[in-house]
């Protein structure tokens, strides 16, 4: 006998928050929250609305599904001559709820439904309107089947149905991303992506951050920090023009960005990838950072610290307990150590200088390194 499927049936609601009916007027407005989707219901009249800066004609028997975020407000004066109800509800879906694309444009207007399902969905809607605002369980209840019902009868009616507006929400945000990481050396309107994205901005940016983790400014910067990274490793590259590669017009503003993004500035990060010396360092990987040396390769737990992570791309990582014949296999010309064991092991592969913790301080080992590799200049910075 075959186990019964647990698996949830897909299932959607649609929840009313409010509802008004409305002799459109110059002025008017619609205000919900980020997550409230409209339903229109034209009644009497025609006229236009603007949604989302678009001009859209309505007439009596039309339905029009506003996806969140979407500006929707009256036409001009001699565009007001009809009335609506105005649905503002919510979504809600387990499983598979039905998809239906309608582009970027963030609503979908359809020409009307079946005259008895229109007049039977006009009841519904009146006395929606009485007794909306119920306090009532059991009235709460029967407002909402009367909400499934009005949304059956579009659906119904409409063919493919409503759209599911996150999916295409989500959709052109990740169209914004793309095109950022294709531009990312452009200025950058973020008006421009959201009135691309055909959703309001507060939604679209809630969006991109659940996408990327960040805001578009933050996602900007990373795609020019990574990109000024590679350019600042080709040879010969100055950071003038590292700069106005990835987008910046000022050096100095862009000196101080890689800064925060690295913990070292453009022309330190270069320099350090031109020491001719190999080295291999058991500690004080930083230290040789900053004085503009990279090692062939280090300890993978002295890599790992967090404020060295983007700074050690290209060093290869090597796993204590250390072996003479894997550190042999990186080559160095000196390895930086600083417990005697460093030094008994590693001797055979490179002359070993060890810098003890426990003799000195930080900045005295620092200064150091610096004398010892010739980098008393790059140490005073």
């Amino acid at each position: 006998m075959r186990d019964p499927d647990t698996s949830p049936v897909p299932s959607i609601g649609c929840v009313p928050v409010d509802i008004q009916l409305l002799s459109m007027r110059n002025g008017w407005r619609a205000e919900r929250s980020d997550d409230v989707r409209l339903l229109l219901v034209v009644i009497e009249g025609q006229g236009a609305l603007r949604i989302h800066g678009r001009r859209c004609k309505v007439r009596h028997g039309q339905c029009i599904w506003v996806e969140p975020g979407i500006s929707v407000r009256a036409g001009t004066k001699g565009e007001c001559g009809f009335r609506l109800f105005v649905c503002a509800f919510l979504l809600f879906s387990a499983g598979s709820a039905p998809q239906v694309e309608t582009g970027s444009s963030g609503f979908v207007c359809w020409d009307g439904i079946g005259s008895g399902s229109f007049a039977k969905t006009v009841m519904h809607l009146q006395e929606l309107l009485r007794h909306g605002r119920s306090a009532e369980f059991g009235r709460q209840l029967r407002n909402q089947a009367i909400f499934q019902e009005i949304m059956l009868a579009v659906w119904s009616e409409a063919g493919d149905g409503p759209p599911s507006s996150r999916h295409n929400s989500r959709k052109a945000v990740e169209r914004a991303a793309a095109y950022l990481e294709a531009h990312f050396d452009r200025d950058i309107d973020i008006e421009r992506l959201v009135a691309d994205a055909m959703i309001g901005k507060r939604y679209f940016n809630r969006l991109f951050r659940e996408l990327t983790g960040s805001s578009v400014t933050e996602y900007v910067t990373t795609l020019r920090m990574n990109h000024a990274r590679h350019l600042l490793s080709q040879s010969g590259s100055r950071v003038k023009d590292v700069a106005s590669a990835v987008g910046y017009r000022d050096e100095f503003y862009f000196n101080r960005k890689f800064k925060q993004s690295f913990g070292v500035a453009p022309g330190q990060y270069s320099r350090n990838l031109k020491y001719d010396k190999k080295l291999f360092a058991t500690q004080y990987l930083g230290h040789l950072l900053s004085l503009g040396i990279r090692p062939v390769g280090a300890t993978s737990n002295v890599m790992s610290h967090s404020f060295l992570r983007e700074l050690v791309e290209g060093i290869e990582s090597v796993d204590p307990p250390l072996s003479v014949e894997r550190v042999g296999e990186l080559d160095p010309d000196l390895i930086i150590g600083w417990e005697p064991s460093d030094e008994e092991k590693l001797s055979a592969v490179a002359p070993v200088v060890l810098l003890p913790y426990g003799e000195g301080t930080s900045m005295d080992h620092f200064l150091r390194l610096a004398d010892m590799l010739d980098k008393r200049k790059e140490a005073r910075q």
